[in-house]
């Protein structure tokens, strides 16, 4: 399972191999560039549809939202949720 800062550096580089290929039309055939344009839009699309859900889905849960603004959240808040999703006891984090 990859991690959200996985998932952003593949962005970055995705977005910078794309810009490289669109715009340095002279380095690549135009098939090369159809297929670039093609990922890029797709790409960009589940971007925009995955943040739009966090902002719709956000007010559902006032210390995410919270946390989306201000960058961080209530460590108990965090621990029940984790786990919650995980499934586990409250034991999980103790030690």
């Amino acid at each position: 399972m990859w991690s959200s800062t996985g998932k952003f550096a593949e962005t970055l580089v995705d977005g910078f191999g794309g810009g490289v290929v669109l715009k340095g039309f002279w380095l690549v055939r135009l098939s090369g560039r159809v297929g670039a344009t093609f990922v890029h839009d797709w790409f960009a699309l589940g971007i925009w549809i995955s943040v739009g859900l966090h902002v719709l889905f956000a007010p559902r849960d006032p210390v995410a939202l919270r946390g989306m603004r201000r960058g961080d959240v209530p460590a108990r808040w965090a621990r029940a949720g984790w786990c919650a999703a995980i499934g586990a006891g409250s034991n999980v984090f103790a030690g």
